[in-house]
């Protein structure tokens, strides 16, 4: 252990001092006076008294004589007499060994038919980690068109109903999106038959009030009217300064919906109930015409220039208006490729695409 120096008045209180702080006795220590304290005139301290002190090191215990293998004593009694001439080590009963000392390397099966690690991999290989639809074609050469009032924020997923085109997404390029199912509804309330149904009056009150909540705090004057529609209730929110809540390029208002879906669905707690749309001074109903009047406009384009186009991300409900819109022009279809949040709609050519089958 280091050195530690005290200082006192006096050499013991200095020693006492150094104990202290060791934590030991003073047969356990070792103590060497630097320096002695010194007295002034009418006994006043001149010079404090300096020690240093450490616990005295322990000896090493005494190495204790090794105990003889027992090795030997083994080789000797197992008939053989230790290695044997030959070198080739024990034979225990019936483990013969070969020219190497070894068993031979192969146990009964220790390469499992030639599987193992080092097994044929045809038909088990994974294709270098990379699945079928991981891999994109030449979509990704293509022009990206995007409308001028498009979302810059794709959604999950969940607005609007319903596969986009039935099924008119062929999935070039390998790039299987299993039958297209992203563009899909509200994924939240799907497969809901077997639940009970929460009453539509209990569904509105809800939605009424968490709308309108929200829609206060951006604007006192603002009001909330609900719209049935088939199987979708909707929030229409009306008032004069809304546009914070709409946001730029619908973001607040995507977000709006979500967690207008979210209270929704904590208050059915497991209960059937309808899909949830916010929609903020008609912004959605003015959109959908933009979009409508633009992807009819490009696919027209494709119909006459043979030149393919992809448009921009953007979520299910608008790829499903897309497709819908597409379908009304001669010459030209649409294909849904990508992943969610970047999955995205190119328009072809007819005859282009035949030729690519």
């Amino acid at each position: 252990m280091d050195w530690i120096v005290t200082t006192a008045r006096s050499v013991e209180e200095a020693q006492t001092r150094a104990l202290d702080l060791l934590g030991v006795d003073s047969a356990d220590a070792e103590i060497q006076v630097i320096e002695e304290g010194k007295t002034g005139l009418f006994g006043r301290t001149k010079s404090e008294a300096r020690v240093r002190a450490r616990i005295k090191p322990k000896a090493p215990p005494a190495k204790e004589e090794r105990r003889p293998s027992r090795g030997g004593d083994r080789n000797r009694n197992r008939g053989g007499g230790g290695r044997g001439s030959n070198g080739k080590g024990n034979n225990r009963d019936g483990g013969k060994r070969d020219g190497s000392g070894r068993d031979g390397g192969n146990r009964d099966g220790g390469n499992r038919d030639g599987g193992g690690r080092n097994r044929n991999r045809d038909g088990g290989k994974r294709d270098s980690g990379k699945r079928d639809g991981a891999k994109r074609d030449d979509a990704g050469t293509k022009d990206v068109v995007a409308p001028a009032t498009s979302e810059a924020r794709p959604s999950g997923g969940r607005d609007g109903g319903g596969r986009d085109g039935g099924g008119r997404s062929r999935n070039r390029g390998g790039n299987r999106q299993r039958n297209d199912r992203n563009d899909r509804g509200d994924r939240g309330n799907r497969n809901n038959e077997d639940r009970v149904e929460m009453p539509v009056d209990e569904q509105r009150e809800t939605l009424q009030g968490f709308v309108t909540g929200v829609a206060i705090a951006f604007d006192p004057s603002a009001k909330v009217e609900l719209v049935e529609e088939g199987t979708t209730l909707q929030a229409q929110v009306t008032g004069e300064n809304l546009g914070r809540l709409v946001g730029n390029k619908a973001s607040t208002l995507q977000s709006l919906e979500e967690l207008a879906r979210t209270a929704m669905h904590r208050a059915a707690a497991g209960r059937r109930y309808y899909r949830i749309q916010v929609d903020v001074d008609e912004y959605r109903a003015r959109r959908r015409t933009a979009l409508v009047k633009f992807a009819t406009d490009l696919a027209q384009s494709v119909a006459e220039s043979g030149e393919s186009k992809a448009m921009e991300p953007m979520g299910a409900a608008d790829r499903k208006l897309i497709h819908d819109a597409v379908a009304e022009v001669a010459g030209v279809e649409t294909v849904s490729e990508g992943r969610d949040p970047r999955r995205y709609i190119v328009i072809l050519a007819t005859d282009a695409s035949d030729e690519e089958e």
